[in-house]
């Protein structure tokens, strides 16, 4: 993990302006592809920023290296973007990296001066969803499923992830710790009962109905223990950020997002992927290696901060499945290793309580966008623009995307000192 200037000191860049498109499952209408979802969530970040296009010089986004793919209707290039709103930029960048990582690269080109204003953002037609366009003419090979994916590949795209790693963690994790379905059944509730006051949430927008314990209990299974509630929801849509100076900020008409500190992952004794270290093949399980993070947190994150995770107002933390948000809260330092189970029980992670967590809903119930909306709500609760869901007197919060071995946290501030 790395951080750029050492220890952190006066934030030097915020988040000035945050767009949305909609975030649907539905088929987009006649004529319309994602690139064109896009295009209007830039523009709206833009404008939310109090620019223009002419004032964006900057531009970056995390595109999936997936092959095949036709820019602007099953990914968003850069140069698509470029190209549709007639950018002039001195800076740009592919990353690949969820968004937390172009969010970072994004700051440090302006904190460097490689450019003013950056705009960037994520933009998603999932694979998953039964409405997806496809990339091809049906004519491509078909793919092989060699080394690791034999296993994993023919449970599908969301099913290799799941019976590829991550129902095997749960399981591991509830067998050490005597963590069962009935406490992971309390964090999903909440979270839910959180996205229906999140009006840019799938389940706000398409079904508001809160879910209970006792639909959580009894929900389909899709690998023991993870049921169709521990799983993100697919959705298209995008979501952009426009950042600049933070001297920029006094002419806003509204709040700003400072940039006080972040992290990414880093390289190891292990490699840059511990989850997948020797060779690719998955001979460490992901709970010794989450273990190995709180120091490396502390280090890299924490102490140039001058910060402690107790002086969060709110955190935001990834959760593409229900088990990453609790290796996560280990991962941070907010609670013990193998006491996130215990952690989430209370009514502190409850909006107005002392420690609020995901507060959009996240990945379970806002939308599967790569960790956009993670970064999008600790933005929106540090300007004070959260609505319903508003943290009180927020001043720092974290978001924190992908798995915790492959690190992007950022925290924000609502105050530029």
């Amino acid at each position: 993990m790395a951080t750029a200037n050492g220890r952190f000191g006066k934030p030097k860049v915020a988040v000035l302006g945050i767009g949305y498109s909609r975030i649907s499952r539905d088929p987009l209408p006649e004529g319309r592809v994602v690139g064109d979802e896009c295009v209007e969530a830039c523009q709206a970040a833009i404008a939310d920023a109090g620019l223009t296009t002419k004032d964006i010089d900057g531009i970056t986004s995390f595109v999936e290296d997936s092959s095949p793919a036709i820019d602007g209707v099953t990914a968003v290039t850069p140069q698509y973007i470029w190209r549709r709103l007639g950018l002039d930029i001195t800076w740009g960048e592919v990353n690949n990296k969820f968004v937390g990582g172009s969010l970072i690269e994004a700051q440090n080109a302006i904190a460097g001066g490689a450019c003013r204003f950056a705009l960037v953002w994520r933009a998603v037609d999932d694979p998953r969803l039964p409405t997806r366009r496809p990339a091809t003419d049906g004519n491509a090979p078909r793919p092989r499923a060699a080394g690791d994916s034999a296993f994993t590949a023919p449970y599908g795209p969301v099913g290799g992830f799941i019976m590829g790693g991550h129902s095997q963690t749960a399981m591991r994790y509830f067998s050490l710790t005597g963590a069962t379905r009935e406490h992971m059944a309390r964090h999903i509730v909440r979270n839910r009962r959180n996205a229906l006051l999140n009006e840019k949430s799938y389940w706000a927008i398409n079904k508001p109905e809160q879910l209970s314990v006792d639909d959580y209990m009894n929900a389909r299974m899709v690998a023991d223990p993870l049921c169709l509630y521990d799983c993100d929801i697919p959705v298209r849509g995008c979501i952009a950020y426009v950042l600049g100076p933070a001297e920029a900020a006094q002419d806003l008409d509204h709040g700003a997002a400072y940039i006080k500190a972040f992290a990414k992952e880093w390289i190891g004794p292990r490699g840059a992927q511990p989850f997948y270290h020797g060779g690719g093949r998955m001979l460490k399980g992901a709970l010794e290696d989450n273990n190995d993070l709180p120091p490396l947190m502390r280090r890299h994150l924490w102490e140039p901060a001058g910060l402690e995770p107790s002086d969060m107002s709110t955190v935001n933390v990834y959760d593409g499945f229900s088990i990453i948000s609790w290796l996560w809260l280990e991962a941070l330092g907010i609670c013990g290793i193998g006491e996130a189970f215990e952690y989430v029980q209370g009514d502190h992670n409850e909006i107005g309580g002392s420690m609020p967590l995901n507060t959009s809903g996240g990945h379970l119930a806002e939308g599967a966008l790569a960790g956009a909306p993670h970064y999008a709500e600790a933005a929106l609760q540090c300007m004070g623009r959260a609505g319903a869901r508003q943290v009180k007197d927020c001043r720092y919060a974290l978001a924190a995307t992908d798995r915790p071995t492959r690190a992007q946290v950022i925290i924000f501030s609502s105050e530029p000192n």
